[in-house]
């Protein structure tokens, strides 16, 4: 047909859908009993708990995941992992030392692919706490000594010196 009219398509992004694999450190033994929540735009938020999750429907935003639940014997992740999907389709997910990722737009679908790593905890191991407090601790702890062995120095000086 002869027309010089210009057409204009638009191409509607699909949703992407996220699979969350937890692994041990080694990075091939796959971790039961953990639990995650993925918050997002618009109210999204879900949760799932094993050591394959799956999250569908995923708009572009910014998301953030968060470990709220570790394995047994494992330590929880402290820092959240924020995902963001750009309305071109393009993923930014910040260097985060426990998650290597892939994906992107598929031939096949929109799909993110998450490798979480959990690290054992050590048997016995305890928390530290009181980091800061345990400076100022043992400098009261050592004045209080000196001042022991100075009052008990004078009390032994006097008690010889009377008896």
């Amino acid at each position: 047909n002869n027309s010089t009219d210009s057409y204009k398509a638009k191409n509607k992004l699909k949703d992407f859908s996220m699979t969350v694999l937890k692994v041990d450190e080694d990075g091939s033994t796959p971790l039961g009993g953990a639990t995650f929540k993925l918050s997002g735009p618009d109210g999204y938020e879900h949760t799932e708990s094993s050591d394959f999750m799956f999250f569908s429907n995923l708009k572009p935003g910014q998301y953030t995941l968060e470990e709220t639940q570790a394995p047994q014997d494992y330590s929880k992740i402290t820092t959240p992992i924020r995902i963001t999907i750009g309305v071109d389709g393009t993923i930014t997910i910040p260097d985060h030392s426990n998650v290597s990722w892939f994906g992107g737009i598929m031939d096949y679908g929109n799909e993110i692919t998450l490798t979480v790593t959990n690290k054992k905890e050590r048997d016995g191991a305890l928390p530290a706490t009181g980091e800061k407090g345990i400076k100022a601790f043992m400098l009261v702890a050592a004045s209080l000594a000196v001042a022991g062995m100075i009052t008990g120095g004078v009390f032994l000086i006097r008690s010889r010196r009377e008896g």
